[in-house]
């Protein structure tokens, strides 16, 4: 069986891993093929750019050493984000990697612009949702942030949520109650501060003698 067999695109992600574990080197370059996409834009969520693909070529590295432990009974993409967030966690603990988080996230903040005036629909639905994200990494635990990111951007079952932070479905549940909680309570103050700023008085400013220069 190779890439170029038609049959291989249309087998789901278990029988896949089973054909692998059997020898099949192209059954596992086309789970790689469709999991390497969503996987990174998990981890970039967390690491630095670098780092976030680093990460993901050791995710997709362990997982095809460690096939032999896989079962079938379990979902693969459970097993493999269940990996992922483990080395994404070792990375996290590397002070090297702290800091190169803190110098990005400070030049992004200060390479931010601002909003468009009149932006596009679609445009605003994909700032809201950046924004969404961006406060949940900021405010939510790692376990929050894992499950409400496996929930929402991967669609997984409570089920399979525990399974990759390793909790109960009732605890995955109350996680994601507590997590969407808190981040629909910093969008709030975010908002309110927001038009706070724009209520508040503003003093004359006098216009300096080179504006009235250039406006004569």
């Amino acid at each position: 069986m190779s890439l170029n067999d038609p049959d291989i695109r249309h087998r789901g992600d278990e029988t896949l891993a089973k054909l692998a574990q059997a020898g099949c080197v192209a059954s596992f370059e086309e789970l790689a093929r469709r999991y390497q996409v969503p996987l990174l834009h998990f981890l970039q969520q967390r690491l630095a750019a670098a780092d976030a693909e680093d990460t993901l070529q050791e995710t997709l590295l362990r997982a095809y050493q460690r096939l032999d432990r896989y079962d079938e009974q379990w979902p693969f993409a459970a097993w493999i984000y269940t990996i992922t967030r483990r080395l994404c966690l070792n990375r996290l603990r590397d002070d090297a990697t702290r800091r190169r988080l803190l110098q990005a996230a400070y030049e992004q903040s200060a390479g931010a612009r601002p909003p468009a005036v009149d932006p596009a629909e679609a445009a605003q639905r994909a700032d809201r949702r950046d924004r969404v994200w961006a406060i949940a990494r900021d405010r939510l635990s790692e376990r929050e942030f894992t499950a409400l990111w496996l929930k929402y951007a991967e669609d997984m079952s409570l089920k399979d949520i525990g399974r990759v932070i390793e909790s109960t479905p009732g605890a995955v549940k109350l996680l994601l109650f507590r997590a969407r909680g808190n981040v629909r309570s910093a969008l709030i103050e975010e908002a309110q501060d927001w038009h706070f700023r724009q209520e508040e008085p503003r003093e004359a400013v006098a216009p300096s003698p080179l504006t009235l220069k250039v406006a004569t």
